[in-house]
């Protein structure tokens, strides 16, 4: 039938890569979380970070909630300040 369009997933992921290009690659600065050990000890092997699923949810998570403590705490600051100017 012409004109089909068939359709994938925009993230290839690590699947993309050759055996060849992973050993060459460079992962400074990469992290990934995945629960699958193999994968996550290739990107260490390669200079990554790696976590499970879970520890990375966890993670995000208390980051947020660290953020939304800071920007609370700074609004309260600069509100005092903007209600009694010097």
């Amino acid at each position: 039938m012409d004109g089909d369009v068939i359709f994938g997933t925009a993230y290839k992921g690590s699947k993309q890569f050759t055996q060849q290009e992973v050993r060459t690659a460079n992962a400074t600065g990469f992290g990934a979380a995945a629960d699958d050990y193999a994968e996550r000890d290739t990107v260490i092997s390669m200079g990554g970070m790696a976590s499970s699923c879970l520890n990375f949810i966890q993670t995000v998570e208390n980051t947020l909630n660290e953020q939304q403590r800071d920007i609370k705490n700074y609004n309260r600051r600069e509100r005092t300040k903007f209600k009694n100017p010097r």
